[in-house]
């Protein structure tokens, strides 16, 4: 028997990480990678093709207040002083649920080193591959900032107090004035500009109208361009030997005259340094986010951003809408990770945010969903639920909650320390009680990655010192385990593994299948011609399906650095088979997104190298459907699929699953005729015959069901819009059936196949007709060409061709035209179209939300179709359930669900 190979594929860099968790994975399947100044967008599916980039530019900066240049010398301003950096490093990215960008996808979240907060997105319309900056938080937040006129006391709305001056100073004396000395030293000589040296005690000792202190003004006018560049506005208050004057005053700038106390402290407030987004929320009936960005000065600010009132894939931006809700003094120190969770343990969903400090101190904060809905900005948004870690030596660099659908109130927090440790902390909601799940010497240096998977019983940490490391979370302690015990490795990944330096990160796949790790490479070890100059950094992707959740016998492993060794043990079948079914089971929830790539490639890998294995976890999944596990043969699940009354009781999104396996799994190298309303293939079947056979009926089955709830779906629709026309018009024009005349005539052509109840509904739906009620919009039964305006006659919901006109030639030229998949009219020649890269149809018009929520058939579309009616259209494939796009040439960046 053959190993599955627990190394999978890695990609390379042209620039190295600069700092923690510089790997995040999108739920949309997309890999962000931030190095220096330049941010990489990867798909995983193809990480040798299109990529994304985003190119950071310098800004500038807040004109926050004059700062007089005798000023420069205090404590609080050194950081300033010392800083040499010119070009806009990244700091901290995070991806946004999907939803929110105007083609219904992700925001990509960008920190700066000069503390700024950019949103991004995909170029979905413009020929590009650099993504689309939509709105800049920082500028937004010094908007409020200057609103309430930098109140820094303490106000109920602002939430945060002034740095006090002797504070600062305080923190500052603790530096060593050696080492500020060599950095000054060191930074003279490395200007441009030439000029008389000083030294950092000549600083200090500059008295007003020394003649021995011209020196030192001129060093320090030397410095004006850099303090230009990051918002320090210098008022000369000194003698100036060259023109003799006293008291020169920038008469030309309106900006206040401010001490360098306060400058400090405006500054830490506006400098950002970490973000993170909270899950998708709901409040009265709509849709948003919370952007979570923390400071310098120990403050974080909440922005909420909803979801745009429509999607859109043509030129133009829908406007993004953030706004400032809340604005908390978290900690007294830098603030270094946040992250979010969601915890349905009491009647009031809450929203759970863990965040860590530069001093070492954790907390853990609440709120209530319905709080947002204030216009007001809060400083009360977020209440302490507990206060994890006191202040200490040690600062905290990452944080991951998680918090099990089994155990809502139990909240797991783990945290990577600058030292190396992971601690594990437990929090239960419904008693307020803390509970340590230990401290562990996980690590040489500093932790620069943690995330959990399978529901919160593996851990995965990695460090700087190149190390990553599995532990079991059982009980109420946390174990080492070998990684990937189950695998062996391939030699593609020791060839890489060799040449590694510094690990800056992880994260892991959608499904929890795959484990990526950005590392930067030793350049002395690379081959100077061609490997050094162009491979700077690498992300690799690992399978976790084989990791062991069973605690070992050693339960402190002495090795556990990133080295995985070939194991001579064969695979453990059942083990991979349990993990892959709950993994499916999982992507039956229908409020996460169908992002199953992982599984699909997995699955790809397994059918290949164990025959079999496959058919027989999926006839376990689809036996699962109806409650009846004895039902797992081909033969019986084929006599569910043809009882309609058992076929009705499975959810639109197992039907949904089930197309996406069928076709890029099981059916991969058939030819769909998407012409014809039959699934039927021009593909030389041979002795796989009766297998695909199988497979091929069960996705018929499974469409024609999909496609008959489409259409009963928009007849209750427009039977409850006919029985409701007494509602206000706002209430009813987020969305309405389209299509009715063409879904009447495929009713009409299908009469035989169709259910009973369907047939019942079109009857109806046809007396309204006659009777001209105004209850069915947009009915249009005749359509033509939009080539040659001939006639289009209905025969197929999928595709179509015009009756054609007489040319020069005098032969009849037809055109073969495009139906869209959820109304069936047909779709324009000329606008952009929504695409399904699944299933490969287009879309020109798009259902609603409540459609792909449902669980059952025919018996709940009334209800189902009355809460529609107030709902807006999402991009949605009704046969996939994936994320529609706009088709993309091969040579720009598309993302790859399925």
């Amino acid at each position: 028997m053959v190993a599955l190979p627990s190394y999978y594929q890695a990609a390379t860099l042209v620039a190295l990480p600069s700092h923690p968790n510089s790997l995040a994975w999108s739920n949309e399947n997309l890999m962000a990678i931030p190095s220096e100044n330049l941010i990489t967008i990867l798909n995983p599916d193809s990480l040798t093709s299109a990529r994304g980039f985003i190119t950071l530019q310098q800004n500038k900066p807040f004109p926050i207040g004059l700062v007089e240049r005798r000023d420069l010398l205090t404590p609080c301003l050194q950081p300033i002083c010392l800083s040499r950096d010119t070009r806009p490093y990244v700091r901290s990215i995070s991806w946004s649920p999907p939803g929110l960008a105007p083609n219904s996808g992700c925001f990509l979240a960008v920190c700066t080193t000069e503390g700024h907060v950019k949103l991004f997105r995909a170029p979905y319309c413009e020929y590009s591959s650099e993504w689309i900056e939509v709105v800049d938080i920082s500028d937004l937040l010094f908007d409020h900032i200057t609103s309430i006129d930098h109140r820094e006391q303490h106000d109920p709305c602002l939430g945060i107090r002034e740095v006090n001056a002797s504070e600062i100073c305080s923190k500052q004396s603790r530096l060593n004035d050696r080492f500020i000395l060599s950095v000054c030293r060191k930074s003279s000589r490395s200007r441009k500009r030439k000029g008389p040296s000083s030294s950092f005690e000549d600083w200090h000792t500059h008295s007003e109208g020394d003649a021995a202190s011209h020196r030192s003004i001129a060093n320090i006018s030397s410095l004006d361009s850099y303090y230009s560049r990051n918002g320090v506005t210098l008022q000369d208050n000194e003698t100036n030997p060259e023109n003799g004057n006293r008291n020169i005053i920038d008469q030309g700038s309106n900006h206040p005259h401010i001490t360098a106390e306060q400058f400090a402290s405006r500054s830490a407030v506006l400098s950002s340094l970490v973000v993170a987004w909270s899950p998708i929320l709901q409040s009265s009936g709509s849709c948003f986010s919370i952007l979570s960005v923390g400071s310098k000065f120990g403050a974080i600010s909440f922005w909420s951003i909803y979801e745009p009132k429509y999607f859109i894939i043509k030129h133009g931006d829908v406007p993004v809408n953030a706004k400032l809700i809340g604005l908390i003094k978290a900690h007294n120190s830098w603030i270094t990770a946040i992250c979010f969770g969601f915890s349905a343990a009491t009647s009031e969903s809450q929203l759970v945010l863990a965040t860590g400090s530069s001093d070492g101190s954790v907390k853990i904060w609440s709120c209530n969903i319905e709080d947002f809905s204030s216009v007001e900005v809060r400083s009360d948004c977020f209440s302490l639920l507990a206060e994890v870690k006191t202040p200490s030596f040690c600062p905290v660099s990452t944080i991951a909650l998680i918090i099990s659908a089994k155990s809502p109130e139990r909240v797991i927090l783990a945290i990577g320390s600058g030292a190396g440790k992971v601690e594990v902390w437990i929090f239960d909601i419904s008693s307020m009680e803390l509970q340590s799940a230990g401290e562990y010497d996980g690590h040489g240096q500093v932790v620069t990655g943690l995330s959990w998977c399978f529901d919160g019983r593996c851990l995965y940490s990695c460090s700087q010192d190149n190390s990553i490391r599995s532990w079991i979370f059982q009980g109420n302690s946390l174990y080492e385990a070998p990684l990937f015990s189950k695998f062996c490795a391939s030699n593609a990944s020791n060839n890489i593994s060799k040449v590694s330096d510094l690990c800056y990160g992880l994260a892991l796949s959608p499904g929890d299948l795959l484990l990526a790790v950005v590392r930067s490479l030793d350049a002395n070890l690379q081959n100077p011609m061609y490997e050094k100059r162009s491979q700077r950094a690498v992300v690799e992707f690992f399978w976790t399906v084989g990791q062991s959740l069973e605690v070992p016998n050693e339960k402190n492993l002495d090795d556990c650095r990133f080295d995985v060794k070939i194991s001579s043990s064969e695979p453990d079948l059942a083990f991979w088979e349990n993990n892959i079914l709950q993994n499916l089971i999982n992507s039956e929830d229908v409020n996460k997104p169908v992002v199953i790539w992982d599984t699909i490639v997995l699955l790809k890998k397994l059918r290949k190298d164990f025959p079999g294995i496959v058919e027989n976890i999926l006839s376990k999944w689809i036996s699962s459907w109806f409650s009846d596990p004895s039902s797992d043969s081909p033969e019986n699940i084929l006599a569910l699929f043809h009882d309609r009354d058992t076929l009705s009781r499975a959810s639109t999104r197992e039907f949904q699953l089930l197309n996406i396996i069928c076709r890029r799994l099981m059916l991969s190298e058939m030819e769909f005729d998407l012409y014809s309303d039959d699934l039927l293939t021009s593909y030389k079947l041979s002795d796989k015959e009766s297998k695909l056979d199988f497979w091929n009926e069960l996705l018929a089955k499974s469409e024609r069901e999909l496609r008959e709830r489409l259409v009963a779906f928009s007849f209750h629709a427009v039977l409850n819009r006919t029985a409701n026309i007494q509602l206000d018009h706002e209430d009813r024009v987020n969305w309405s059936p389209v299509g009715v005349a063409q879904m009447q005539q495929w009713a009409a052509i299908s009469h035989q196949m169709i259910y009973s109840r369907l047939k019942a509904l079109g009857s109806e739906v046809a007396k309204l007709r006659r009777r001209n009620d105004n209850g069915i919009s947009e009915y249009v039964e005749k359509e033509n060409c939009g080539f040659c305006s001939a006639p289009v006659p209905f025969e197929s919901p999928v595709l179509a061709r015009c009756q054609g006109i007489v040319n020069q030639k005098g032969s009849i030229e037809k055109h073969k035209l495009t139906r869209c998949v959820a109304s069936m009219r047909l779709c324009s020649v000329i606008e952009p179209l929504w695409f399904c890269i699944c299933c490969r149809r287009q879309a020109a018009t798009l259902p609603p939300r409540s459609f792909f929520t449902m669980r059952h058939s025919l018996d709940f579309c009334s209800e189902s179709a009355a809460v529609a009616a107030r709902e807006r259209s999402v991009p949605l494939c009704p046969y996939c359930g994936i994320l529609l796009q706009r088709s993309m040439p091969d040579f720009l960046l598309s993302t790859s669900p399925v």
